[in-house]
C-alpha cells in the first residue's frame, strides 16, 4: 500500500502505509487523504511537508492500536478517542502541532462524523516558543568548532587539487614513484569519485595496493576525502553560512551554486549572486537574491569564495556526468547505502546533493554547545544580535583610515546642489553606459551604492545618492553590477618589494584596521612576555623614547597579579611594575601605531577607539573574549592573504588543540627561551620574578596552567640524547675525550626508557642520577657528561646541578665527541680554509681563518687517533 509524493523538482519518495499499526481499512483511509495531498495541486510541493505528517501519522497510528476498542476506520472515529489522543500530547509546542496537524488532517475525509469535528474544533492552546539567541560564547564556540572542521577540509582540498594540477601538467615526470601513484589516483577520484579499485574475494571494493601504500592507506582520510567534503564537513560549511548571513536550514540545505563575475571595477573583486529559495514564503516572496562581495577576508562574500572552491571538485565530477541538478552543498557518502532522497536531499552517484534538517541535528549533537541543532538559535543570533554590517571591523594603514574619515566627514558636511547632482549622474551614468560597475557596500543586509563614497567623489550630497537610485534602471543596474570603491591613496606595503595589493578599497579599511589593532596585541604579548591583562592596561606614553641613542626602550606598565595594598588587600588597578619591560623595535613599532589609533592618555586598547564599525560608547579596553575571536579572524585573513601571494608556507594552520586564545604567545616564548644556553636567566629578568624557580612554570607548554615543569623538557632532552648515543654506538660510531667511558655507560642505560612516559616525578629521578647526565651542544661540537666536581664552567660561581653549555673549556674533563662531531669539525675547516682562500678577505682576517681551521683539524685529529668504541671494554 504505496503512496509516492513527486516533489515539485521531480524527486519522489514512498511512503507505505502497510507498515502502519491500524486495521486494514484504517489504512486505506488515511493512504487516500494521503495521496489526495500528495497529488499535484494538493497542496504538498515539498518532501518536508509529506514526511511532516507521515511521521504524525504513525504516531496517531500507534495511540489507536494501543486502545481497548480501536476503530477500524475514520467513521468509527469517537469524539472521546480525539480527546483521549488530545490529553495524550505533550502540553508544549510539538504537542500543538500534533493535535492540529492530525485533526486538519483527518478532517478532509467527508465520513468523519460529525461530534469528532465538534471535538477537533475546541481550541487548543498555543504554546509559545522560548527560543533565545546564543550568548556571546556559545555563539563564538560554533562558529570556531564549525570554521575548524570547514576550514581544516578547505585546506586538505585545496593542498590535493594541486598536486592533481601539477600530475596533469606533467610536473611529476618520475612515473610509478609515491608521488605520480598519489596524482593518478587524484586524477581517477576526480572522475569517477573514487580511488582506482578492484573487488576482492569478499566481494568488497578495495584500493589496489601500490596506490593505497601511496596515498598512506584504505581510509577515507587517504582516499575519497583528498578532494571532496564529508557530510559533517558539509554541515559545518552550512552553519557557517547560517552565522554569518542569517539563513534558515532548508534554505542553506538547498542553495544553489552562486554565480560570481568580477565586477569589472579597478579591484576586481567577485561579486556573487545568491538565489534563495524560501518555501514557506508567499508566491511573491518565495524567491530572494543577495549579492555578496568578496574583497578580502572578513567580507561578505568569502565564505562563499571558500564554499565554492571546497565543494568545486564535486561539482565538476557532477557536471561531467550530466548531473542537471544544482546545489552548493555537496558532499561524498562514506559509505554505498540504500538512503531515499528527498527534494531536499538528492543522490548521484556516491555523492549527496544538499542537506536536510537531520543533519544540522547530527551536527549539533556531535559539535554543538547544546547537543541540538544550532540553525534556529544560530540564525536568530545572526540576524538580532550580531546584524551589523558584515566585514566591516578590521585593521589598516593610516593614509587610508584618514581617507576614509575625510570621505564621511565631506559627504556629511555636503549640502545637495544642482551642480552635485549633475556630476553624479554624469558619473553613474558614464560607468553604466562603459558597463563598469557601481561603488557599492554591504548595508542593512544588503548591497548598495557606497553614498559617502559616491558623494565625496562627485560633490552630490547623500540624499541626493540616496534619491538617484531609489527606483528605475539606475537601481536595476547597481543590483546587477555592484562594484568596489578603491581609495586614491598609494599602497606602501610590500612583500617581496611589490605592494601587498593592488588598491584598498573603503569598505575594506574598517575590517583592516581591526586586524591591525590584533597583530599589535600579538606582538606585544609574544614579544615581551607580558600577561594580556597587563597588554590591555598599557596607556599612551608608556614606552617613552630612550634618554641616549644607544639606550633601550622601556615599557613602563601595571602588574595585576600579586598587586596587594599594605594591609594584603588586592587592587584591582594593580601597581606599578618595579622592573620595566625591555621592548626590541617590533614593540615599540607596535606601540607607536596604536598610540595613533587611541586618543592621547588613553588605554592602547580602548574598546571604544577599536569599535570602528559601530563606534560604541564602550568604557575601559576590549574584551578578552573579543580579542581572541579577533585573533581567529586575523589568522584566517593572514592565511588569505598569504595564498593570495602565493606564500603558502606562511598560512596559519589550523591548531588541533582548539583556538589560538590571548594566553598561549607568552608561554610559547618562555618555552623557547628556556630552551636556549642561559635562557633561565634571562626568564627571570624579563619576567620580573623574585626567584629563577618560578620561571620555570612559564617554560611550561600546557594550556591549562603551570603544570609540567621544565625538569620534565630537560630529562626529555637527556633521554633522547642517551638513546641517539646509544644508536650510534652500536652501529660502529667511534668516541673520544677525557669522559668517553661514562659517555658509554651512560647510553647503556637508554633502552630503559625506550617509550616510557616521563612524568614529573619520572623527570625527577632522571635528572638526580648523575650517571646519566649527558647534554648534547652541537654549537660547540661535543657533549657534556657533566659532573659538577669537574665542570669549569662554573669555576667562578661554584658547583651547579646542570652545565652552562654556552661556557664549554676545551680542557673540562666532562667532554666528550663522537666520530660526527668530528666530521662537523672538519666540515667547518674546509669552510674556512675556502674563505681564506678567497681574494676578497684581508690578509689578517685570512690567517685568522686558517688559524682556526688548524686548530679544528687539530681537534677532528685527536678524536680520530684516541676514538673508542663499545666492542672495546668500557671498564
Amino acid at each position: 500500500m504505496l503512496v509516492q509524493h513527486r516533489a515539485k523538482n521531480g524527486a519522489v519518495r514512498e511512503y507505505d502505509f502497510a507498515t502502519l499499526a491500524v486495521a486494514p481499512a484504517m489504512r486505506r483511509s488515511l493512504a487516500a487523504v494521503f495521496a489526495v495531498k500528495c497529488a499535484p495541486g494538493g497542496g504538498w510541493n515539498s518532501h518536508d511537508s509529506s514526511k511532516q505528517i507521515w511521521h504524525l501519522l504513525r504516531e496517531f497510528a500507534r495511540f489507536l492500536a494501543e486502545q481497548t476498542d480501536a476503530p477500524k476506520d475514520i467513521p468509527e472515529l469517537t469524539a472521546g478517542t480525539w480527546m483521549a489522543w488530545r490529553l495524550s500530547r505533550p502540553q508544549n509546542q510539538a504537542g500543538y502541532v500534533q493535535i492540529t496537524a492530525v485533526a486538519g488532517f483527518l478532517q478532509l475525509d467527508a465520513r468523519l462524523p460529525q461530534p469528532v469535528r465538534a471535538a477537533m474544533a475546541k481550541r487548543v492552546p498555543r504554546v509559545k516558543v522560548k527560543e533565545h539567541a546564543y550568548a556571546p560564547e556559545e555563539f563564538q564556540q560554533i562558529r570556531l568548532a564549525a570554521r575548524r572542521t570547514f576550514r581544516s577540509a578547505l585546506l586538505r582540498i585545496r593542498e590535493n587539487t594541486q598536486s592533481l594540477r601539477a600530475w596533469r601538467e606533467g610536473a611529476i615526470t618520475e612515473r610509478d614513484s609515491p608521488e605520480w601513484l598519489v596524482g593518478e589516483a587524484l586524477d581517477a577520484l576526480a572522475q569517477t569519485g573514487h580511488v582506482p579499485r578492484y573487488v576482492g574475494t569478499d566481494d568488497r571494493q578495495r584500493v589496489i595496493s601500490r596506490y593505497a601504500r601511496a596515498l598512506g592507506g584504505e581510509n577515507s582520510k587517504y582516499t575519497w576525502q583528498r578532494l571532496y567534503l564529508s557530510r559533517r564537513e558539509a554541515a559545518s560549511l552550512g552553519v557557517l553560512l547560517t552565522a554569518e548571513h542569517g539563513f534558515n536550514a532548508t534554505t542553506v540545505g538547498t542553495m544553489s551554486t552562486p554565480r560570481a563575475t568580477p565586477d569589472s571595477g579597478e579591484g576586481q573583486f567577485p561579486v556573487y549572486r545568491l538565489e534563495l529559495k524560501k518555501s514557506r514564503k508567499g508566491h511573491a516572496d518565495h524567491f530572494e537574491t543577495r549579492n555578496l562581495t568578496d574583497f578580502g577576508a572578513d567580507s561578505p562574500g568569502r565564505l562563499i569564495t571558500e564554499a565554492l572552491e571546497a565543494t568545486g571538485p564535486a561539482r565538476a565530477y557532477l557536471a561531467s556526468v550530466g548531473c542537471t541538478v544544482d546545489r552548493l552543498l555537496v558532499w561524498h557518502e562514506a559509505r554505498t547505502r540504500d538512503w531515499q532522497a528527498s527534494d531536499t536531499l538528492l543522490r548521484e552517484g556516491p555523492f549527496g546533493l544538499g542537506l536536510t534538517k537531520a543533519d544540522f541535528e547530527d551536527w549539533g549533537h556531535r559539535d554543538g554547545p547544546t547537543g541540538k541543532s544550532p540553525m534556529r538559535r544560530t540564525r536568530k543570533t545572526a540576524n538580532v544580535v550580531h546584524r551589523r554590517e558584515p566585514g566591516q571591523d578590521g585593521a589598516a594603514g593610516g593614509l587610508q583610515r584618514l581617507e576614509v574619515c575625510r570621505m564621511n566627514r565631506d559627504a556629511e558636511a555636503t549640502d545637495p546642489t544642482p551642480e552635485g547632482l549633475a556630476r553624479l549622474k554624469e558619473y553613474v551614468d558614464g560607468r553604466q553606459s562603459r558597463g563598469e560597475a557601481i561603488p557599492t557596500w554591504y548595508r542593512s543586509g544588503r548591497q548598495t551604492p557606497a553614498a559617502p563614497y559616491l558623494s565625496a567623489v562627485t560633490g552630490a550630497s547623500l540624499s541626493q545618492v540616496r534619491n538617484l537610485f531609489r527606483t528605475g534602471s539606475r537601481r536595476q543596474y547597481v543590483l546587477a553590477r555592484p562594484g568596489g570603491c578603491p581609495l586614491p591613496v598609494p599602497v606602501t606595503g610590500r612583500v617581496d618589494g611589490h605592494p601587498w595589493t593592488e588598491a584598498i578599497d573603503f569598505n575594506e579599511i574598517e575590517s583592516l584596521m581591526r586586524h591591525l589593532g590584533t597583530a599589535c596585541f600579538i606582538v606585544l604579548t609574544y614579544l615581551t612576555g607580558m600577561r594580556p591583562g597587563e597588554v590591555l592596561g598599557l596607556r599612551t606614553g608608556c614606552c617613552p623614547d630612550p634618554e641616549t641613542e644607544d639606550g633601550p626602550h622601556l615599557i613602563h606598565g601595571h602588574v595585576y597579579k600579586n598587586a596587594t595594598d599594605e594591609d594584603g588587600n588586592h587592587l584591582s588597578l594593580g601597581t606599578l611594575r618595579e622592573v620595566p619591560w625591555v621592548a626590541i623595535a617590533p614593540v615599540v613599532q607596535a606601540i607607536r601605531v596604536l598610540e595613533k589609533i587611541v586618543p592621547a592618555g588613553a588605554l592602547l586598547f580602548d574598546a571604544a577607539a577599536h569599535d570602528f564599525t559601530l563606534k560604541r560608547a564602550f568604557s575601559g579596553s576590549i574584551t578578552l573574549t573579543t580579542l581572541g575571536d579577533r585573533i581567529e579572524s586575523f589568522a584566517a585573513w593572514a592565511t588569505d592573504q598569504a595564498t593570495r601571494l602565493g606564500r603558502t608556507h606562511e598560512t596559519v594552520p589550523d591548531d588541533p588543540h582548539g583556538a589560538l586564545g590571548t594566553r598561549r604567545f607568552r608561554r610559547t616564548l618562555a618555552w623557547h627561551i628556556a630552551r636556549r644556553p642561559g635562557g633561565l636567566v634571562a626568564l627571570a629578568i624579563q619576567y620580573g620574578h623574585m626567584r629563577t624557580a618560578v620561571s620555570v612554570g612559564y617554560a611550561s607548554r600546557s594550556r591549562e596552567g603551570i603544570h609540567d615543569l621544565l625538569d620534565v623538557e630537560t630529562a626529555r632532552a637527556t633521554v633522547d640524547t642517551l638513546a641517539t648515543l646509544h644508536e650510534d654506538l652500536a652501529d660502529g660510531t667511534g668516541i673520544s675525550g677525557p669522559a668517553a667511558r661514562r659517555a658509554i655507560n651512560a647510553a647503556a642505560q637508554a633502552p630503559a626508557f625506550a617509550g616510557a612516559v616521563i612524568d614529573a616525578k619520572a623527570a625527577k629521578a632522571i635528572l638526580d642520577n648523575p650517571q646519566l647526565a649527558v647534554y648534547d651542544n652541537p654549537g660547540s661540537y661535543l657533549m657534556c657528561v657533566y659532573n659538577r666536581d669537574k665542570a669549569l664552567c662554573h669555576r667562578l660561581d661554584g658547583p651547579q646541578e646542570a652545565p652552562s653549555l654556552d661556557r664549554c673549556q676545551p680542557s673540562c674533563a666532562n667532554i666528550s665527541r663522537t666520530d660526527h662531531h668530528a666530521d662537523q669539525l672538519v666540515g667547518l675547516a674546509e669552510t674556512l680554509e675556502k674563505k681564506a682562500g678567497s681574494e676578497l678577505v684581508p690578509g689578517p682576517l685570512a690567517d685568522r681563518f686558517r688559524h682556526r681551521a688548524a686548530r679544528l683539524r687539530a681537534v677532528a685529529d685527536e678524536h680520530r687517533h684516541n676514538r673508542i668504541s663499545t666492542p672495546e671494554d668500557p671498564s
